[in-house]
């Protein structure tokens, strides 16, 4: 999310020579509607991911299972020997590959621990 600064600079607004208190108080009014936006925005995304993560650690399943239904599992030192893990948050991992160095998402279930379907960003 922008700061106040960098949102009055994308907008082309000054932040710091407002002509007046009135001119201030309307960007930083707008710059609250703006973080308000976007803050519903993450809720929302966080929310599904919530849910998501829910219902793929409810529903988890065995190796041979997953394979069946996703392609290619690793578990985390198979993962550790192919990816490089970059960052994550539930039920995602960003990864990039040691082979290739191309980026990319895994998704994950909890227990047993597997990592899968491997996308390309």
């Amino acid at each position: 999310m922008l700061s106040f600064q960098h949102w009055c600079e994308w907008k082309g607004k000054n932040y710091i020579g407002a002509k007046d208190y009135n001119e201030f108080k309307q960007n930083a009014d707008d710059y609250e509607n703006y973080r308000g936006e976007n803050v519903a925005q993450m809720n929302e995304v966080e929310q599904l991911r919530r849910e998501l993560t829910q219902q793929i650690n409810k529903d988890a399943t065995e190796r041979e299972e997953l394979e069946a239904s996703v392609g290619q599992v690793w578990d985390t030192k198979q993962l550790q020997e192919d990816f490089s893990v970059v960052g994550f948050g539930a039920p995602y991992v960003v990864v990039s590959r040691k082979a290739d160095d191309v980026e990319g998402t895994l998704m994950f279930q909890h227990n047993p621990r597997f990592y899968y379907n491997f996308k390309e960003a």
